[in-house]
């Protein structure tokens, strides 16, 4: 193994036999520890020790596990004990070069260890499909303030405040994480240059960029007065794909509430949507893809047609092919693609298909053109 655990006489083997609880989200795995004498203290430090960094490896790939492994040994590996649940030794037995081969279960708990990790500021150093940007901006009509965390270093009401806890943790039930933008002061982080004053779709996406964040939470809440004693709380928020914009959700609602304050913030149904949007769309395995129009221009029959679709929905990165429009001499496929247009381009031209000559050339980034001649 490449970790350096500072125990040259042992020798660590391996052996997986995972079980999984999915109620609790706890899994079991065997480890086979060769050590040179039986002490179980040593044996059981040892199993936690690697098992840890096993997991961690897993979940955030060796590279980047060897990369903050210093980082690791300073903030999760004191806290193993809460992800790691139970170590165990099954069986010992002694070897004819004089070690002891030593069988230890290990019960633990993944989404602990996440937890753990995001927390630590370890898990999200990359880009992820499921981090959540939120730029949202709050509206105080009567009182005309704007509350923008990413442009103003201004104390936000402890609603607003609240509410970013509130999603951090709603959306991790979901398995994404929501960015905590006052609690840890990014708007200190950014450039001058991105401090933008109003926000769209495209200036929204280099925030996502600087962020590394693949969903992006855009609109505003507005608090409007109606009354003396009543005011109107008006939601206008898009989810999108930050890669390619494509827009995955949407919430507007009006509602009434009592008094011109930011305590209705406390209930948000809208979020709770947008998370079961989100996770609904990830399981689909389409949340990073954009949406891609393929033509096929040709005369060809049903069998034919059909041929031609089964090979484009083998091709790599294309999922979900629906016809959108048929006529005598062209189709039209929507479908959910994961990759840039130019990267479909190239495996189309790929393809062999009966006899046919296909020529296929972008008309725009999402749309992709196949002229077929048979």
């Amino acid at each position: 193994m490449s970790y350096d655990l500072n125990f040259r006489k042992y020798i660590i083997v391996f052996t997986f036999f995972i079980s999984s609880f999915s109620k609790a989200q706890i899994e079991e795995k065997t480890l086979e520890i060769l050590t040179p004498n039986d002490q179980t203290s040593e044996i059981l430090k040892l199993a936690e020790k690697e098992a840890a960094y096993q997991l961690i490896s897993d979940m955030l790939g060796k590279d980047q596990f060897e990369k903050i492994k210093s980082s690791i040994d300073k903030k999760v590996l004191p806290q193993s004990k809460n992800f790691i649940l139970l170590t165990k030794i099954i069986e010992t037995e002694p070897t004819e070069d004089k070690q002891f081969l030593n069988k230890v279960l290990i019960r633990f708990s993944k989404k602990t260890l996440k937890n753990i990790l995001i927390s630590s500021h370890l898990f999200y150093l990359d880009y992820s499909a499921d981090r959540i940007l939120t730029l949202i901006e709050f509206k105080d009509e009567k009182n005309r303030k704007v509350y923008r965390w990413w442009n103003e270093n201004v104390e936000t009401p402890n609603p607003i405040q609240n509410l970013y806890s509130n999603l951090q943790s709603l959306f991790l039930k979901y398995g994404f994480y929501a960015v905590h933008p006052t609690f840890s002061q990014y708007h200190f982080m950014i450039p001058k240059k991105l401090k933008f004053n109003k926000l769209n779709a495209k200036t929204a996406q280099k925030l996502a960029e600087f962020f590394q964040s693949g969903l992006i939470i855009l609109g505003s809440i507005t608090l409007e007065p109606l009354s003396d004693s009543m005011s109107q709380a008006i939601w206008d928020l898009t989810l999108y794909n930050s890669i390619y914009l494509r827009e995955l959700s949407t919430y507007k609602s009006r509602t009434k509430v009592p008094e011109h304050s930011w305590d209705f913030l406390k209930t948000h149904h809208w979020a709770e949507n947008f998370a079961m949007e989100m996770k609904s769309i990830y399981e689909k395995g389409v949340l990073s893809s954009q949406l891609f129009t393929i033509t096929l221009e040709g005369s060809l029959n049903h069998l034919e047609r059909e041929t031609l679709k089964k090979s484009l929905e083998k091709t790599p990165n294309i999922n979900n092919l629906t016809i959108n429009v048929i006529s005598a001499k062209q189709i039209v496929y929507n479908a959910d693609v994961n990759a840039q247009g130019t990267q479909i381009l190239q495996q189309v031209k790929k393809l062999k298909v009966l006899d046919f000559k296909l020529s296929p050339y972008l008309q725009r980034e999402n749309h992709l053109v196949i002229k077929v001649d048979k």
